[in-house]
């Protein structure tokens, strides 16, 4: 279905480019008014009549709860101090079926990256897979995919993660972490 998509954690809205053209209606959030601001400029410019803004947390997409049939997490993993936390919450915005697609930086050791506000060294397959387990998911696929970024972050290895929600599954609520607490190849700080 193309009816809805959500992307989380919008930024600029270069993701929406590739999005509104294929959906019927996209919501764009993003908790940084900055970046809200320049996503309105592109939307505004693109002629993006489907597209609406909206700033702040995911509480702000509880009115899409259960609709939604995409929703696009890009470079957003590695900046939650729980990142299954952040894809349990995910999962409840998917209509049955929904699908997410999840792309972000695979495991690295490259530490100046803490400097950026990233919390994760990126994630390997296995834990990626775990995690998405746990918060509802099912026929999940990984793939290492190019980096698609120019700048201070293009040397990274990045990895995508697409997967759907299980017909009638509801998220769990408990916790569940990457094993590795440290500052190890994708621990936090």
């Amino acid at each position: 279905q193309r009816k809805l998509a959500v992307d989380v954690g919008t930024g600029d809205g270069g993701l929406l480019d590739m999005v509104a053209p294929v959906f019927e209606h996209v919501i764009a959030l993003d908790r940084s008014p900055a970046q809200l601001a320049l996503a309105k400029v592109r939307v505004q410019e693109r002629g993006y009549r489907n597209v609406e803004l909206r700033g702040g947390e995911l509480e702000e997409l509880s009115d899409v709860y259960g609709q939604v049939d995409v929703v696009f997490a890009v470079r957003l993993l590695h900046h939650a101090p729980k990142p299954a936390d952040l894809l349990t919450s995910l999962r409840p915005l998917l209509a049955p079926g929904g699908a997410l697609l999840l792309m972000d930086y695979a495991a690295h050791d490259d530490e100046t990256m803490r400097e950026q506000a990233d919390l994760w060294l990126g994630f390997d397959s296995t834990e990626l897979t775990k995690m998405a387990k746990h918060a509802g998911f099912v026929d999940i696929s990984i793939v290492s995919i190019p980096s698609p970024r120019k700048g201070t972050d293009a040397h990274l290895p990045w990895i995508a993660l697409v997967a759907r929600a299980a017909p009638g599954a509801a998220a769990k609520l408990t916790t569940l972490e990457p094993a590795r607490p440290s500052a190890t190849k994708s621990g936090s700080k």
